[in-house]
């Protein structure tokens, strides 16, 4: 997790919140606590700042004094880590917040918030999991906007939320395809499968991969596959439900 939350000196004097969201281009897409006027400097320290160069909705684009990649590291030097806003205090120092705001298996920088749920685990913890027989494998996730946004009108209309970033590494992927199945299949799917019989089960099940893809895609901003025993027909089933 990033200290993604940045206290910027306005050309006015006044101060202001800045959270990073994303790269965009040459830009840095951010969301602010109030209004900041496009042309105008918002300064970090001396000969560090930030220019309002657009805005789009609640997002303002900014052009920075420097250059991109050094973005991780004066987030990592003047940024704070974004508390949730069920979290209204913490006595907890800046150095503190960010060993103990923390998952303790985060390896990639990206994410602006800790997944709650995931601060119950210790490395003592996953160890104990793992004497139990029960296998972890992990994923990159980069959690985004999606855990501070509150669930909007617009959301609705438009049956989409804030879209994240994860990755799989091919071990863990390999992992997934031989030992999970997948997640609770509808009874008319299954009994589609059933009827199809073993010779035609694949091609069922393929088809009903992409009637399912073009039936959420409209709802969504990525689809994903777990071609399980089937990877050599990723490349149909993309340009048949129109992905590729």
């Amino acid at each position: 997790m990033i200290s993604a939350r940045l206290t910027v000196k306005k050309e006015t004097g006044g101060k202001a919140e800045i959270l990073y969201i994303r790269t965009v281009g040459a830009t840095i897409e951010v969301m602010a606590d109030r209004r900041l006027s496009v042309g105008s400097k918002l300064t970090l320290a001396p000969k560090i700042y930030l220019t309002v160069v657009g805005q789009k909705g609640k997002y303002y684009y900014l052009k920075s004094s420097f250059p991109l990649s050094r973005l991780m590291s004066v987030l990592e030097q003047y940024g704070q880590m974004p508390l949730p806003p069920y979290i209204k205090h913490t006595p907890l120092s800046r150095s503190d917040l960010k060993e103990k705001y923390q998952s303790v298996f985060a390896r990639k920088a990206g994410s602006i918030a800790a997944p709650t749920a995931s601060l119950h685990f210790t490395k003592r913890l996953l160890k104990k999991i793992e004497k139990s027989g029960i296998k972890v494998r992990f994923i990159t996730l980069h959690v985004n906007l999606g855990t501070f946004a509150p669930l909007t009108e617009e959301n609705v209309k438009t049956g989409r939320l804030h879209e994240e970033y994860y990755a799989i590494n091919k071990k863990t992927a390999d992992f997934l395809n031989a030992n999970i199945p997948g997640i609770a299949v509808p009874d008319d799917m299954i009994a589609e499968l059933r009827a199809a019989g073993p010779t035609r089960e694949q091609e069922v099940g393929i088809e009903i991969a992409i009637r399912t893809i073009k039936a959420v895609r409209p709802h969504c901003d990525g689809v994903h596959l777990m071609a399980l025993k089937a990877i050599d027909r990723l490349p149909e089933i993309l340009t048949k439900a129109q992905l590729g």
